[in-house]
């Protein structure tokens, strides 16, 4: 029981700092800013939840924390505005993350009932969040032509009521058959 506490820290802090360096190595700057951003806010959070806590179990004797309480609470607030400093950023982080995915899921979707009566097969599909709308990308190869782009690009906004710049690339799929004999 008294290995807990340092378990838990190691479990909130060495994960995230991890995973900053191996997106570094991967020239992954900007998730490496996230998971930084993830490493910061559990480490103040720590320090700010360690604080109350002693403060509050009487870690602190009583007469040490009048005499140096302007200084405690200045080490509070401090630490306060840190984690609301840090937090700011990775909710707005957390919601891009989050605004990705249910544009995945949406194009997605709406990809499968576009070519649902098609023999065409989706070979790649990528989708940016840039300026509340969506950038879509969807590749397809086939031996006949894809629906009309407009039409997926109506799927699209339906399920996911932000306005959609969509491209669709077509690659022919020519086959021959011969037969001898």
């Amino acid at each position: 029981a008294g290995a807990l506490p340092g378990v838990a820290i190691a479990v909130a802090l060495v994960p995230p700092l991890a995973a900053v360096g191996v997106l570094l190595e991967l020239g992954r700057g900007h998730l490496a800013t996230g998971a930084l951003l993830l490493y910061a806010t559990n480490l103040f959070a720590i320090v700010l939840s360690a604080a109350v806590v002693f403060l509050l179990t009487g870690f602190v004797p009583m007469g040490l924390a009048r005499r140096r309480g302007r200084r405690i609470t200045l080490g509070v607030l401090t630490t306060l505005l840190a984690v609301g400093g840090v937090a700011y950023p990775l909710q707005r982080e957390s919601r891009n993350v989050l605004g990705k995915a249910r544009g995945e899921q949406a194009v997605g979707e709406a990809v499968n009932e576009w070519l649902h009566e098609t023999s065409l097969e989706v070979t790649g599909e990528s989708v940016d969040v840039k300026h509340g709308g969506l950038v879509v990308m969807v590749d397809v190869v086939g031996a006949k032509p894809p629906p009309p782009a407009a039409a997926l690009a109506k799927l699209v906004t339906d399920r996911d009521h932000r306005h959609v710049e969509l491209t669709v690339r077509w690659t022919v799929r020519r086959e021959e058959q011969a037969q001898t004999g």
